[in-house]
């Protein structure tokens, strides 16, 4: 006798995908950028800054400075780098962040011209 494959049978996955619905609500874009989920690739971003208002990067700390708890870190992700700037102060040389904020065509400070930019909404250190 065969069983049937359809029916009451396959409704036990809902309850899974709920919970992992759930999971990922709560956890949030920045977290699940952390393994790569929902991020852009920075030369991406650089190729065609136009294209992008509001992303998420991960990447590694390659260079910062601050003054007075703002200031500028660049993310290195293998792709191409970008420039962060931030009022909280920046992360420390070499590590991994994911970032999420908008995309600046330019910013010219200090006559120092820093090309594609991102203005840091929120971020993650790992």
């Amino acid at each position: 006798m065969s069983r049937s494959v359809g029916g009451l049978g396959q409704l036990w996955h809902l309850p899974l995908v709920a919970v992992i619905a759930l999971g990922i609500g709560m956890t949030g874009c920045t977290q699940l950028g952390r393994f790569g989920i929902g991020t852009t690739a920075i030369g991406e971003i650089t190729r065609d800054p136009g294209r992008y208002e509001t992303v998420t990067v991960k990447g590694k700390v390659s260079n910062q400075f601050s003054i007075f708890g703002a200031g500028l870190y660049q993310v290195d992700d293998g792709t191409g780098t970008i420039w962060v700037t931030t009022q909280s102060g920046v992360p420390s040389m070499g590590s991994q962040v994911v970032v999420r904020g908008q995309v600046n065509l330019g910013i010219n400070i200090g006559g120092q011209n820093f090309g594609v930019t991102m203005v840091e909404a929120s971020r993650q250190v790992f």
